[in-house]
C-alpha cells in the first residue's frame, strides 16, 4: 500500500518536476529563453479580446487621431467626462418598405437583443442617452449583418461634433442610403458612415459604437 502511494507521488509528482527542469535546461543551452506560460496566456486574452465575437467595445483615442478631431472643430478642451455610446437593433420588418429619408432609432444602452420595428420621418431625442458634460462626438463603428449572411463594416474615425451637457445623443440608420447618423437632440452631426450593403441586400441587424470626448 505504501509502495503504490509512493509510486503515485512520484508519477503525479516528481517526475513532471524533474522532466520540466531538463526541458528548461535544455532550451537554454539552445541559447533560447523558455517562453513564459503567463505570457502565453496574456497573449491569447488579447487574441480572444480582439476578436467581434467577443463583444469589444471601442475606446477613446490617443494622438493624431484625437488631435485630428478636436482640429477640425475647433474644440478648446477635452469634456470634463468622457462617454462611450453603444446602439443596436435587430430589424423586424421589411427595410424596403420604409419610404426615403425615414430614419430607424437604433436603441441605446438598453440590452443586447433589441427589435426595431419603428421609423420617424425625423429624430425623436426622447429615444437617445442624456449627455453629462458638454464635449465632442466622434469615433463611429458600425458592424451589421445582411441578409446574405454578410459582416459589413463602416467608420468615421475622422469627423466630429459638439453636444453639450443635458442634451440627448441618439444614433439612426437610413434604410435608403444605409447610412448611420448621430443626432445631438434633433442636430445631425458630422459624424457618420454608409454601411457598404450590395445591390439587392439587406441590413439585418446592426450595432454603432461611439464616443463623447
Amino acid at each position: 500500500m505504501n509502495s503504490k502511494n509512493h509510486k503515485s507521488t512520484f508519477e503525479r509528482y516528481i517526475l513532471p518536476t524533474f522532466l520540466s527542469a531538463v526541458a528548461i535546461v535544455a532550451w537554454g543551452c539552445g541559447g533560447k529563453t523558455a517562453p513564459s506560460p503567463i505570457s502565453n496566456l496574456g497573449q491569447a486574452f488579447k487574441h480572444l479580446a480582439s476578436r467581434a465575437a467577443s463583444g469589444s467595445h471601442i475606446y477613446q483615442p490617443t494622438g493624431a487621431i484625437n488631435a485630428m478631431g478636436f482640429a477640425a472643430q475647433a474644440t478648446a478642451a477635452p469634456s470634463a467626462l468622457q462617454q462611450s455610446f453603444q446602439g443596436k437593433c435587430t430589424f423586424v420588418l421589411d427595410l424596403s418598405t420604409i419610404p426615403a429619408g425615414n430614419i430607424i432609432p437604433l436603441v441605446i444602452d438598453r440590452g443586447n437583443d433589441q427589435q426595431c420595428s419603428t421609423f420617424f420621418s425625423a429624430p425623436n431625442p426622447t429615444v437617445g442617452s442624456i449627455v453629462s458634460e458638454d464635449g465632442t462626438v466622434g469615433t463611429l463603428l458600425v458592424v451589421a449583418d445582411s441578409t446574405t449572411a454578410q459582416n459589413l463594416v463602416c467608420k468615421d474615425l475622422t469627423n466630429t461634433g459638439p453636444t453639450t451637457d443635458g442634451s440627448f445623443l441618439s444614433v439612426w440608420f437610413q434604410p435608403s442610403t444605409n447610412q448611420v447618423q448621430i443626432f445631438s437632440n434633433t442636430t445631425q452631426l458630422p459624424t457618420t458612415c454608409t454601411v457598404p450593403v450590395s445591390p439587392g441586400d439587406a441590413v439585418t441587424r446592426i450595432s454603432a459604437q461611439f464616443l463623447k470626448s
